[in-house]
């Protein structure tokens, strides 16, 4: 066994702090697709995101993914962008109305797998709610 430049005899390389501390896992922070819109301009307002927060569903046992979901339709449905589709003003905003474990359920999937809302609401039912 050939001896490291440590001169330790052990055969491999010596493990720092800083190296043993070091996040190595990949997260996924964009598993939701962009979805390709025509319009020039698709900006989301502070205050809408604001208000989407306000109602966030953390995935505890007493809250109801229906009444989460109804009211964030309800915020979505007040919303329209020239050339923008509903459900891409929806993948765009679901992210910011979830907290806790279920914002941790949305990054369990693998990036850009999310691609429409029918898809995210089964999944989000199936999850909460099954």
């Amino acid at each position: 066994m050939a001896e490291n430049p440590n001169g330790d005899g052990r055969g491999r390389e010596r493990c720092t702090l800083e190296d043993c501390a070091a996040f190595t896992s990949h997260i996924n922070f964009n598993n939701i697709a962009r979805s390709i819109v025509n319009a020039t301009n698709m900006e989301m307002k502070p205050t809408l995101i604001h208000l989407v927060q306000s109602n966030q569903f953390n995935g505890l046992s007493h809250k109801n993914p229906y009444t989460h979901l109804a009211t964030f339709l309800e915020i979505c449905n007040t919303v329209k962008i020239h050339q923008v589709p509903n459900d891409a003003i929806c993948l765009s905003l679901f992210p910011f109305s979830l907290a806790g474990p279920a914002k941790a359920w949305l990054y369990s999937f693998l990036e850009n797998s999310l691609t429409n809302w029918d898809d995210v609401v089964a999944k989000f039912l199936s999850k909460y709610f099954p």
